[in-house]
């Protein structure tokens, strides 16, 4: 049995119901946009600098806390600070086992003029509340701009045998995947 006494944040509403014998569950924000300031301004450094506006109709948004202090590498040690750049260099490493994503959702997106905002965002911040806080709204965030394509592997394992074949040929002039289509010509 529970009883639901919604008071939205007024503190007032949680002191009554612990006055009447009852426990509550701590509330913690939810819907919001992400801040990603840096990503979007920096000219030099921001992933994101110059795309403010840009909306993509389907994207996954996936939120990875940052690990805990313990689990933080040590200085020189290469087998946990080594990452693998498949889309850059091509090769295929073997890959350390990490921990999967607190919360990931799908759904349009929006890069503005702070960070990220759309549908996607605001149910990663409104199903992800208990983990974004708990790790201080701090941690990696991975954007999958068309998820239709698959997973970063899976691109790189259809691409991998068209490099043996064409080495010259290149992306920008050929793509070999078949994109959604908007509905838009042109």
């Amino acid at each position: 049995d529970a009883v639901i006494l919604a008071t939205g944040s007024l503190p007032i509403g949680h002191r009554m119901a612990r006055d009447l014998g009852h426990t509550h569950v701590d509330t913690v924000p939810s819907l919001f946009t992400l801040n990603a300031k840096q990503e979007v301004q920096d000219e030099a450094m921001g992933l994101l600098h110059g795309l403010s506006g840009l909306s993509v109709p389907w994207a996954q948004v996936s939120f990875y806390p940052p690990p805990p202090p313990s689990a933080q590498p040590e200085l020189g040690d290469e087998a946990t600070t080594t990452t693998t750049t498949t889309t850059a260099t091509m090769t295929k490493k073997k890959k350390k086992k990490k921990k999967g994503p607190a919360v990931t959702q799908q759904g349009p997106l929006l890069i503005t003029h702070h960070g990220l905002s759309g549908p996607a965002v605001l149910r990663l911040s409104a199903f992800g509340a208990r983990e974004l806080h708990q790790a201080r709204y701090r941690g990696t965030l991975r954007i999958q701009w068309c998820p239709a394509l698959g997973t970063t592997d899976e691109i790189v394992e259809q691409l991998w045998p068209l490099t043996s074949a064409r080495p010259k040929k290149q992306v920008a002039s050929s793509c070999p995947f078949a994109l959604p289509n908007d509905g838009k010509d042109g």
